[in-house]
């Protein structure tokens, strides 16, 4: 740091010293003593910059300004001529009262009744090169072509429109369209979602809507048919009134077909104790894999639906399904999470229709519905099917599980491809002492004579495959052949894959709802269902149709005035070939009946009865019963009881069922049971609640106590301020025992407490705080009877917020700790259209192969337009249990907004200002407490520390917004560390830099910036050792700017930069390489709002460098180019025809010494709505 200042001082000494006294002049240029001798004083002939006025010797009450004219008007009649004020103010380089005008009026002449060829004429309205009358739009359509002598020619296109409006006096329009297909889903961290790629057309009146493109279907109407849906294709809703304008009976029709974006999945998720994610979705295939459809995921824990958000229960990336709990949210070994999603399915090109009619009258309302969706089984999109391969799902039938096929497919040599040849070969059996012959062995190759085949390899268990992984490489992972020993497989790999197969799903309902009285309604529902698992097979036909019944009669009947009597019928029948479209039953539906493990193969039918009362709305009860049968197999009858009260001193509820199942599959008695009390205590509310279940299950034919029989007894109690209070106390102290099978009983196996405090205090006007912390304790208690440890857990966050000095001073501060689950990542490179792309393939060891360490970012501008490759982190299925430690803090200090207009030392600090923050965000195994909690800790050993990244950055101001002179001093330092399969990968870049910029005139100014820092490249992944370094640099660049008026700008910059790569490891293959760099830089900027811009640049790079510049390192220090002497330059060229259309031109030339000059353009129209 030192030596940087020494060399700003010594080469800015003069410079720095002008300017401060060109400064103080600049604030006193305008200081003036003025004699005023009546009521009004012109101050200027220019007009004065209002936040610059100050005047002394009068109250402000005294005198008006009239800034526009200069004008200074003394409103104080006692006022004394002549009176010396002083005034001290800036002026702009008008007079805004004054009128301009560039030609005279006098040429204007009148319109002439005959034609004059000699008269322009112009149109009442701009021309735009699309017009669409009163339709109101936004966006823009380009085309591009870019070319050079170092890339093919690539061409990009892009189109974002947005349209609305009437379209006539009954239809109106509303449309998205774009032709930008982004692979990626919204962020899943937030309620609201931001989804950029909906694309659709929509038409509408007062009673039809048309929409066509990206729309989403949520039914809810109904029993059996239930769904939402991501579509994109069609869809028309219309609601008529066919009944001579009868609007109490109405007719609503809606059809949609369409291409399905997702497929259904759900997955039951037992919660793990102490760990709040990512929990992994997976396929309905069983897909490790896959990507979910935003906005479509279902949420519960123990029941209850959860809402999705940083601030609210969970977040999810929808890119690699993984869902992670937020601190408001506890996740244990106890927790039943339960998730239903839509997913991105590409094995088959998949459509769906649907339509329903609904008729709504007075006392009745129909509904009939048809859905069909299906695969086009010689459609197939990710999956290229063989005939082979068709012939396996042929045979297969219903049966699924049968469809492993060969992987491999002859495709050709790719230079971008992981390719295998084919061989035959031999080895020694040790155990049996043979030579055995191996016929069709994959091996990886890069030779293009023998480099033809393609094969996925798919994890079948160890023992069971005769491959393993090798090495991660650029495109993917590499599997190697090991011979079996004894006949037996030594791998855990093979080039199969589970073909999936092609399937059609349809349902029709139909559903009648009658009001029998004013509280009484009757509902019949009928169903049927079509499900083909595998529409290649004609076989295992006869169990794919089914049909659901469902009748219910609800209602209520007054008795009082303050009482009614409730009742409800209801009876459901299921065939046991029926198909849901997705869950229709209660989420806890199985769990209540204690069928979760069983498969039941017969039809079922529910019946059930309730009755009870209810006291205006203040007191409910209800008793109900419930029969489950489904033939031998299962039958079951359900008590259930269940009060609820909203009084003023007391509101609660309590439920309560008793279930007791026999049949062939399953005999039990199983009890739950639900309290939930608050009761007002002086300014307080005391509340308490409790859960209990006891499943005792035997096993149908012994009668034995079974394994899966447990109980377990969880109550909390609470103290907190009331709902309406607006700051929020809660202390709360729960316990939970669990009870496992001991012998022919059950016995103690678990005592878990949590101790529970939120305060969220936000009645404060410029602050606010919210704190929530559970710290959770887990005793085993017998040891034979769980394999579950001993575990304490802490989870906290803490948020805060303040404001202060009218914004002076602002600050906000986030902590949470936690646990959870850190994923070991892989990264690929995917070849991409030219200029699309982050990276360059540079093949450091000419041997024509794409290694991973041979990739770089681009730098240089023709490197950026040629840019081919990106980046792109692929999760894995290992993960490692971690300890989680987030902090961030940001302040800033803005002295100006309160002592702007003072005096004194005020006046001199509000010349400074500071912004500062740091966020960081650490993952480690376990440590000591202390060490847990600190956000600071950093410098762990490899052996403990996971992953951590971290932002440091703090700039301090003098003079920010300063239209003359300003500079600041920056300190920055990024780290990160992540942890791959194959190792750590560690970066680290600090710098410290000071900077000042200085108009001297209207038309000239000098800025300036000196940096000194370091770069750190650190990785124990094998391959990318060769990306190991140290780099310690220092660097100065001042830039002088002429700019005589609006028009053109001339600016001359010169850089002067070293750098030394420090890396001090024995065994490294790096380290000891200098390098010495001077730019020098031209950059001219021409402007006309008639002819457009032009940007032309140019510059000369002197290098002096110690070492190979063909490796990772040498790139990183020669920023792309080549020691000695190197010349860039570039010209840019944009112009906007027709008020909506621009042209750019762009191209960019790079000289390096040993290499051939590269040339690269491109030409692009973009029109803009």
């Amino acid at each position: 740091m030192s030596a940087l200042l020494r060399i700003i001082y010594v080469a800015y000494k003069p410079l720095l010293m002008l300017s401060v006294f060109t400064l103080c002049f600049s604030e006193l240029s305008r200081a003036q003593n003025r004699l005023v001798e009546g009521p009004e004083t012109i101050l200027d002939t220019y007009s004065i910059i209002p936040e610059s006025f100050e005047l002394k010797g009068l109250g402000q009450e005294q005198y008006s300004i009239d800034f526009a004219k200069a004008l200074l008007t003394i409103e104080d009649s006692s006022v004394v001529y002549p009176l010396e004020i002083t005034v001290n103010f800036r002026t702009f380089p008008f007079n805004f009262s004054k009128s301009y005008q560039h030609k005279d009026e006098s040429i204007i002449i009148a319109r002439q009744r005959v034609y004059n060829p000699f008269r322009s004429k112009v149109g009442d309205q701009n021309e735009t090169l699309l017009n669409f009358g009163d339709i109101e739009k936004r966006g823009s359509i380009s085309r591009g072509i870019s070319a050079g002598n170092n890339q093919n020619l690539s061409v990009n296109s892009s189109l974002n429109l947005q349209l609305s409006g009437r379209l006539n006096d009954r239809f109106s329009l509303v449309a998205a369209i774009a032709d930008q297909n982004i692979p990626i889903q919204p962020e899943g961290n937030t309620q609201q979602l931001q989804d950029f790629d909906q694309v659709y057309i929509q038409i509408f009146d007062a009673k039809t809507r048309i929409t066509a493109g990206d729309f989403q279907t949520i039914r809810n109407e109904g029993y059996f048919m239930r769904f939402n849906k991501r579509l994109q294709g069609g869809r028309i809703e219309s609601k008529i009134v066919p009944f001579h304008g009868d609007t109490t009976r109405t007719i609503k029709v809606e059809a949609s077909g369409a291409v399905s974006r997702g497929k259904f999945a759900r997955k039951t998720i037992q919660g793990i104790e102490g760990n709040q994610g990512p929990y992994r979705l997976t396929g309905a295939e069983g897909e490790p894999f896959i990507v979910v459809l935003s906005g479509t995921e279902r949420l519960y824990i123990d029941g209850q639906l959860l809402i999705r958000g940083q601030e609210n229960d969970y977040v999810i990336n929808y890119n690699t399904s993984e869902i992670t709990f937020t601190a408001k949210t506890l996740i244990t070994k106890d927790r039943r999470i339960v998730a239903e999603y839509q997913y991105s399915d590409r094995n088959y090109a998949r459509s769906m229709i649907y339509s329903s009619t609904n008729y709504e009258g007075q006392r009745m309302k129909l509904d009939l519905a048809f859905y069909s969706e299906q695969d086009a089984r010689n459609q197939p999109l990710q999956q290229s099917l063989t005939d082979q391969q068709k012939d396996v799902l042929r045979g297969a039938g219903d049966s699924i599980n049968l469809t492993l096929a060969s992987s491999l497919d002859s495709v050709g040599f790719s230079e971008t491809q992981l390719l295998y040849d084919l061989v035959d070969t031999s080895y020694l059996d040790p155990v049996l002492n043979t030579e055995i012959e191996a016929r069709g062995v994959l091996i990886y190759s890069t030779d293009p004579e023998k480099a033809v085949y393609q094969a996925t390899f798919s994890n079948v268990g160890a023992g069971n495959g005769n491959y393993i992984f090798k090495e991660q490489l650029a495109f993917g992972r590499v599997y190697e052949w090991v011979p079996p020993i004894d006949g037996g497989p030594q791998g855990s790999f093979e080039p199969v894959i589970q073909l999936i197969t092609p399937k059609q799903r349809q349902m029709i309902t139909a559903r009648a709802e009658y009001a029998l009285s004013e509280n009484i309604t009757a509902t019949i529902e009928w169903a049927g269902s079509n499900n083909d698992i595998n529409t290649f097979s004609t076989l295992d036909e006869r169990d794919d149709l089914g049909i659901g019944t469902k009748v219910t009669i609800d209602g209520s009947q007054k008795i009082s005035d303050k009482w009614s009597a409730l009742g409800k019928v209801d009876y459901e029948f299921l065939q046991q070939n029926f198909a849901q479209i997705e869950r229709f039953r209660d989420v806890e539906f199985d769990r209540d009946w204690n069928i979760r493990d069983l498969l039941i193969p017969n039809d079922q039918n529910v019946i059930g009865a309730e009755i009870g009362a209810k006291h205006k709305e203040d007191f409910k009860t209800i008793y109900g019963i419930k029969s489950f049968t489904a033939g031998n197999s299962f039958r079951g009858i359900q008590n259930s009881a269940a009060v609820s009260s909203d009084f003023k001193n007391l509101k609660g509820s309590y439920s309560a069922s008793l279930t007791n199942q026999e049949g062939d599959l399953i005999q039990s008695d199983y009890f739950q049971h639900n309290t939930n009390i608050s009761i007002p205590f002086w300014k307080l509310k005391l509340g308490f609640k409790d859960d209990l279940e006891e499943n005792r299950r035997y096993d149908p034919k012994t009668d034995t106590l079974s394994n899966l029989s447990f109980k377990w007894w969880e109550w909390e109690a609470s103290i907190s301020t009331p709902d309406s209070a607006k700051n929020k106390h809660k202390l709360s102290y729960s316990e939970r025992t669990d009870w496992l099978k001991e012998n022919t009983d059950l016995g103690r196996a678990t005592f878990a407490r949590i101790y529970g405090y939120e305060m969220g205090l936000n009645k404060m006007r410029n602050s606010s705080l919210n704190i929530r912390v559970n710290y959770r304790t887990l005793d085993i208690l017998n040891n034979e009877l769980t394999n579950q440890k001993q575990e304490n857990t802490l989870l906290s966050r803490a948020e805060y917020q303040f404001r202060i000095f009218k914004g002076a001073i602002s600050s906000s501060t986030f902590y949470e700790i936690g646990s959870g689950l850190e994923n070991r990542r892989e990264f690929v490179y995917i070849e991409t259209t030219p200029g699309q792309g982050t990276h360059i393939h540079v093949d450091y060891n000419n041997n024509n192969e794409k290694d991973l360490d041979e990739f770089e970012l681009a730098i240089q501008a023709d490197q950026v337009a040629s840019a081919n490759y990106l980046k792109v982190f692929v999760p894995t299925s290992d993960y490692i249990k971690v300890f989680r430690n987030q902090f961030s803090q940001s302040l800033f200090l803005r002295p100006s907004v309160v002592w702007r207009n003072k005096n004194g030392v005020r006046k001199i600090v509000s010349y400074f200002s500071d912004q500062f923050s740091f966020a960081a965000d650490r993952k480690n195994l376990e440590l000591d407490l202390l060490d847990q909690f600190n956000p600071f800790l950093f410098d762990l050993a490899d052996s403990v520390l996971q992953s951590t990244n971290s932002n440091f950055r703090n700039i301090f101001y003098f003079n920010q917004s300063h239209p003359i002179f300003g500079a600041d001093l920056t300190y920055q330092r990024l780290d990160s560390r992540n942890l791959l399969t194959s190792g750590f990968e560690s970066r680290a870049n600090e710098k410290t830099s000071a900077g000042f910029r200085w108009n001297f005139t209207s038309i000239l100014s000098l800025e300036s910036r000196g940096e000194q820092g370091r770069k750190n490249s650190e990785s124990d992944a094998g391959v990318l050792s060769s990306r190991n370094y140290n780099i310690h640099y220092q660097q100065i660049e001042p830039k002088l700017v002429l700019q005589p008026g609006s028009k053109w700008r001339l600016s001359f910059v010169f850089n002067y930069k070293e750098q030394e790569n420090k890396l001090n490891v024995p065994e490294a293959l790096t380290g000891g390489e200098k390098s010495i760099a001077r730019k020098s830089g031209l950059e001219f900027n021409l402007s006309s709002p008639e002819k457009g811009s032009l940007l032309m640049t140019g510059s000369l790079v002197q290098i002096n460098y110690s070492g190979a510049a063909g490796s990772p390192v040498g790139f990183e220090m020669l920023d792309g180019l080549q020691p000695g002497l190197n010349g860039t330059w570039g010209i840019s060229y944009q112009r906007t025809l027709a008020n909506n259309l621009q042209i750019n031109l762009t191209y960019n030339g790079r000289q390096s010494p040993g290499l051939r000059l590269i040339h690269t353009g491109g030409i692009e129209a973009r029109a803009f709505f």
